[in-house]
């Protein structure tokens, strides 16, 4: 398999699942995992997604500054490969 996960932690709010989704299709990627939750005391958003490579249309060693650039820093969103 030529997958990537990825790791995402962010204050939570509306859009943030659908942001990452969308941003990872737009590149071509298939998400085959997704799990998300929130932890309620510190209204922290985690989640952990996996998405194949197979047609994904940047480059791995680029795809982190990528999407923090175009989606990651409107959401406050840090987020690991």
């Amino acid at each position: 398999m030529n997958n990537a996960v990825l790791l995402v932690d962010s204050p939570d709010q509306p859009g943030l699942v659908a942001a990452v989704s969308s941003w990872i299709g737009a590149h071509g990627g298939n998400i085959v995992d997704l799990e998300q939750h929130v932890e309620a005391e510190t209204s922290t958003f985690f989640m952990r997604v996996e998405w194949s490579l197979e047609a994904f249309g940047i480059p791995f060693d680029e795809s982190a500054a990528r999407l923090d650039g175009e989606v990651g820093a409107s959401f406050g969103m840090r987020a690991r490969l």
